[in-house]
């Protein structure tokens, strides 16, 4: 870790030893959302860091965008300690520091299940329950179709991966004949 995520990381620790418990599931996705987009327009980022742009000016600015994701309530608080203490340019390291730290402190870990076929939402239901009795862990999904997998599944997570599909037969047919 750099300096800068060391401090972000401290931030997001602070900021989740105060709001944890009143960061709702749709505020976690907005969270997410939010860093989404300052992850895609790095430029307003770089206006964030930018000592000549006074502090009215960049607070107004993000005070907006919290509207628009709205965490503004939420945020609020946080967005002034940054803009007093001069750091306004970490609130993407932040925000990404409180993804982490949100998901270790609720037991929450994502899966993305990639089917052939498009799956009803008792079927994802289904799945996620397994997965939740496999891990013991609670599941956030993302549900993708991936025809190459002719027929079956995918569960993958940054550090999990379970896989029963033609594709992954086929696949591992052609190594054992080395085709």
């Amino acid at each position: 870790m750099n300096n800068k995520q060391i401090i972000a990381r401290k931030y997001a620790k602070a900021f989740l030893n105060i709001y944890l418990d009143k960061i709702t599931l749709n505020d976690f996705n907005s969270i997410k959302n939010l860093a989404a987009f300052f992850s895609t327009h790095k430029t307003s980022l770089y206006f964030l860091s930018i000592p000549s742009i006074n502090a009215t000016t960049k607070q107004g600015a993000i005070n907006e965008l919290l509207k628009k994701f709205n965490l503004y309530q939420l945020f609020e608080p946080l967005i002034r300690t940054l803009i007093t203490a001069k750091r306004t340019f970490l609130i993407y390291d932040i925000l990404r520091e409180i993804i982490v730290l949100y998901k270790q402190r609720k037991n929450i870990i994502m899966f993305n299940i990639i089917s052939s076929h498009r799956l009803e939402n008792s079927d994802l239901k289904i799945i996620e329950k397994f997965l939740a009795i496999k891990t013991n862990k609670k599941i956030m999904s993302k549900s993708t179709i991936n025809k190459e997998l002719v027929a079956g599944i995918r569960l993958q997570s940054n550090t999990l991966l379970w896989e029963y599909s033609i594709y992954k037969q086929c696949e591992t047919l052609r190594r054992q004949f080395n085709i």
